[in-house]
């Protein structure tokens, strides 16, 4: 029987499984984010959905911490690793010492999806084996790991890191600091090119967790937005010290059909819109200062000068 050669991309995806296991064991959660999508996608193995949801470098990273510190205590060990194209599966297990001095093991599996040389999707699943000491339960003991304890303390900490608005303000800015903001808009379009480039339709209208967005809804509300936008800066320069009003996304996408747009057109419409705005942006005099009033609601509006 003639051996099979490993293709040069199963053996990329497979040294990226092998690190990113590495780093988790580690703890290193620099080089874990290192190893992701800016739109990775974590599904936690337990959480109110069941599991829980994380989006974005900055939620995953909160995901990841979050799930590195209730396994704490465990002694890790690795499993087989297995790939398939840009699919690959993790299997993996803790192994955990009871208060009656027993062991008892956690194991489960970890499903990833690879885009570009990098992690975009990680599903966990896990089968959590009691702990063995007498009378041990969930509610009574603080170090247990059984799956239902660490559902209800991963639901906490999602609760406890809910975005502010300042916060969500301040997250957005994080992502361009020290960066040209024009030359960072001006190459956004291109870069969502690149990150659907190749996917199939099933991926680009798969939403990632119940009440979330799929690939070509996004596209669709950027492409909308990018309306907004253009509007709202002529409306501004025009018009010093006017109000803009608010408006709700999710009426707009179930008015405007998201989740039935092509996603090629609307991010060929998002970026002609997108290079008009920054030509008139470009073209206004480097002293050009202007005061609005955003209007969300009767008791919510901020007064801006730019």
């Amino acid at each position: 029987m003639r051996r099979k050669t490993i293709e040069p991309g199963d053996a990329r995806h497979l040294l990226l499984l092998k690190q990113f296991g590495e780093a988790w064991n580690a703890g290193d959660i620099d080089t874990l984010i290192s190893m992701i999508t800016d739109d990775c996608v974590y599904c936690a193995s337990v959480g109110p959905e069941p599991g829980t949801t994380f989006v974005g470098k900055a939620a995953v990273r909160e995901g990841f911490l979050a799930m590195l510190a209730f396994d704490s205590g465990g002694l890790p060990r690795a499993g087989t690793l297995y790939i398939a194209g840009s699919v690959g599966v993790s299997e993996w297990s803790y192994l955990f010492r009871a208060a009656s001095d027993a062991e008892f093991e956690v194991r489960g599996c970890d499903i990833f999806e690879f885009r570009n040389g990098r992690i975009s999707r990680k599903d966990a699943f896990r089968k959590s084996f009691p702990d063995p000491t007498p009378g041990a339960s969930p509610a009574a003991k603080d170090d247990d790991h059984s799956a239902l304890d660490i559902s209800h303390r991963l639901r906490l900490k999602g609760a406890n890191t809910r975005e502010t608005p300042q916060q969500y303000t301040e997250r957005l800015l994080g992502y361009v600091e020290g960066k040209d903001p024009l030359k960072v808009q001006r190459a956004t379009p291109k870069k969502l090119a690149e990150l659907i480039r190749g996917l199939s339709r099933e991926q680009l209208t798969r939403k990632p967790a119940p009440g979330k967005w799929s690939i070509r809804e996004i596209l669709a509300r950027l492409a909308d937005a990018e309306i907004v936008v253009a509007w709202r800066l002529r409306h501004i320069l025009g018009h010093n010290g006017t109000s803009v009003q608010a408006y709700d996304q999710n009426v707009w996408a179930e008015i405007f059909d998201y989740a039935h747009q092509d996603a090629k057109e609307s991010l060929g419409f998002f970026g002609l819109l997108r290079t008009r705005n920054l030509a008139m942006l470009k073209a206004l005099p480097k002293e050009f200062g202007r005061t609005m009033a955003y209007i969300r609601s009767e008791e919510e509006n901020r007064s801006l000068t730019w």
